[in-house]
Parts: structure tokens; sequence; C-alpha cells
């Protein structure tokens, strides 16, 4: 089996093409502070990045978060606490080397102070009076190109038939075990959504990735950034038919959304495709996986893992 890095990714409808007017140095949303998550609407959450210089982020369960990529793509830059730790094959496709830069910016100070619970707390301000806005401006503009060109979900399925050996592929059954909120799964999806259209059919469907979903506020993360974002179009879900479509090999590629999360027809799947016909995401927070038995029984498939240590 062979094993390829993944991270997550973002519509590309979402990515802001030009630098929005900056108002402040730093955001006021800090993680793992309840109290800065205060937003019931996406817009506003939104625009409190595209104003801000720098949006601070970190790990939050696994390194690659769906925080940095919405800081990415409204236009500012993400300070990142404990960039230097994250794994050589984790997020991958993330910008490490200009974030790296822009936090390292002349004028960009940090301090630390201990809280109340005695918990060491870093603190980032900018000195205006030696921060130079033109080379702020200069490696935004790249990092947001970089966002662009790589971080979109259109740009992730791409890479994964690439990467595959897939480029050819016309038809594509994409499964999964649960049509719960799973940020890589829906992430991905939506990108071979965008390429492949009807042609890409998820089952059993996720609701929630298309316009006609009407509840993404009940949904983890209030649905922001991977709710209702494509046009719901017909699609072949039956089950019979689905089972026809797969013993006549129908479908140029098996895609499972997770393989924790459920493997559906998985026998029936091996019984009529090659191993190389097959691809598994992991997009668990850690990749410890207990599944040593696909690497041992499809050993031509290709498995893309988000966190890969």
């Amino acid at each position: 089996m062979s094993v390829h890095p993944i991270g997550f990714s973002i519509p590309e409808s979402l990515i802001l093409t030009e630098i929005p007017e900056k108002t402040k140095s730093f955001s006021n949303i800090i993680p793992n502070s309840t109290r800065s998550y205060s937003f019931s609407v996406q817009k506003e959450y939104y625009e409190e990045y595209q104003k801000s210089r720098f949006g601070i982020t970190m790990k939050k369960a696994g390194w690659d978060c769906l925080r940095h990529y919405e800081i990415l793509a409204n236009g500012s830059i993400p300070f990142f606490v404990g960039l230097d730790q994250i794994p050589e094959l984790t997020m991958t496709f993330f910008p490490k080397e200009l974030i790296k830069t822009a936090m390292n910016l002349p004028g960009i100070r940090r301090s630390f102070s201990i809280d109340c619970s005695n918990t060491k707390v870093e603190k980032v301000s900018i000195d205006k009076s030696v921060f130079v806005v033109e080379e702020y401006n200069h490696l935004l503009t790249e990092i947001m190109k970089h966002t662009k060109e790589k971080l979109s979900t259109k740009m992730m399925a791409k890479y994964v038939l690439e990467t595959s050996n897939s480029k050819d592929a016309k038809n594509i059954l994409f499964l999964s075990g649960s049509s719960q909120p799973d940020y890589l799964r829906c992430l991905t999806l939506h990108g071979f959504k965008e390429l492949f259209g009807a042609n890409c059919s998820d089952v059993p469907k996720i609701p929630h990735l298309y316009d006609t979903y009407e509840n993404s506020h009940l949904l983890y993360g209030r649905g922001f950034t991977y709710t209702n974002h494509l046009e719901d179009l017909p699609v072949d879900r039956d089950q019979f038919n689905v089972f026809q479509n797969v013993i006549k090999h129908e479908y140029d590629l098996i895609i499972y959304g997770s393989m924790h999360r459920g493997l559906p027809i998985l026998d029936l799947v091996t019984e009529k495709y090659d191993d190389s016909e097959i691809i598994f995401f992991c997009g668990e927070d850690f990749h410890e996986c207990g599944r040593q038995d696909l690497v041992r029984d499809f050993p031509r498939s290709n498995i893309f893992v988000r966190e890969l240590s």
C-alpha cells in the first residue's frame, strides 16, 4: 500500500484574491478561548480575519486544523504557535516557510506572561515604528497566491488523482460509512464534486455539502466553511443500482472517505476492482489506525493520511 500525505483544503470560492483593508494587527480570535469564538454568522467570522494582519493559530487535536485555512483564505497570515514542531510529512501543502518569514518580520514582538492557572501565555504585538507594511504585503501576496494554487479543494482532488495515477478517471464512487461531518472527507469530496459533478457519486449522500441543506448552523463548527457550497445535482444513489455498477465496473475509481468510519461494500468492491483502483483516506487527528489488515490485503492501493509522522 502506498502512503501519501494529504491535508485539509478550502473551497476556491471562499479564497480572496486581493488583500483586504487592514485595521488591526492581530485578530481577537484566540484558539482555546470559547469567548472569542462567539460568531453565529460565517460572514462576520471571516471579516474578523480579513481586517487583521495576523490570525493566531496553533495545533488543535491534530496539527492540521480548518482554522489555518480560514485565516489564509480571508487574506490574513496565520501566526502559527509551534510552527517549527509540525512533522515534516504533515501539512505538506501548507506555506510553512512563507509564514515563518512573516512571523519574523521586523517589528513583531513576542513576550510571555503567567496567567492565573500558572500557565505560560505568549503575547504578540507589532511595533509599528519598525514594521514595514510593504514587506508584509509582499509576503501576504505570495501566501494568498499559494493558497489559491495549492490549497483549494479542487487542487487537492487533482493531487489525489495524480498521485494515485488516476488522472484518466471519468466516473468516481465516493463511499462513506457515515454522513456526519468529517472535515477531510467533506472538503476533499467537495473538490471531486467540483471536478466531476454528477459523475462523482457520493454514497450515502453527504447532505450538508449541498446548497439545499438548511440546518448547517446545527453542525460542528456551525457548518462554517465546509457546508452549502455545491449545487444539488441529480445523482443515482439507489443501492441496487450502485451494486450493479460496481459489479459491472462502471466506476473508474472507488474512494473511501474514511478508512476508520466504515468501509461499505468493501468485499464487493475488492472482488470487482484491482487494488490500484481503490483509495482510502485517513483524516483522523491521530494516525493510529489499527488497520494493518488494509496494508496487508491491499498492497497496491493508495492511502492518503492527514497526520503523518
